[in-house]
């Protein structure tokens, strides 16, 4: 069995899979795969480079374990 790497950046990542059927609705199944991941590091890279802190107990980290337990799910 032979696959085709393609580099991509984040953003041709998303447009990549953003309209991509899931095979199953959130929390009900888990399939391993690192799209999660590599939109998870995306969205802290976006937040990091926006200047703003990021510190434990804000509502930054908040918002990004919620964006997590959303996305490591799929």
């Amino acid at each position: 069995m032979s696959s085709t790497r393609t580099d991509m950046d984040p953003t041709e990542f998303i447009d990549v899979i953003k309209n991509k059927h899931m095979d199953f609705d959130p929390y009900t199944a888990f399939k391993y795969n690192n799209s999660s991941y590599i939109l998870l590091g995306h969205i802290v890279e976006v937040m990091l480079r926006s200047g703003r802190p990021i510190k434990e107990g804000s509502e930054n980290i908040h918002f990004i374990w919620q964006v997590a337990k959303v996305l490591l799910t799929f």
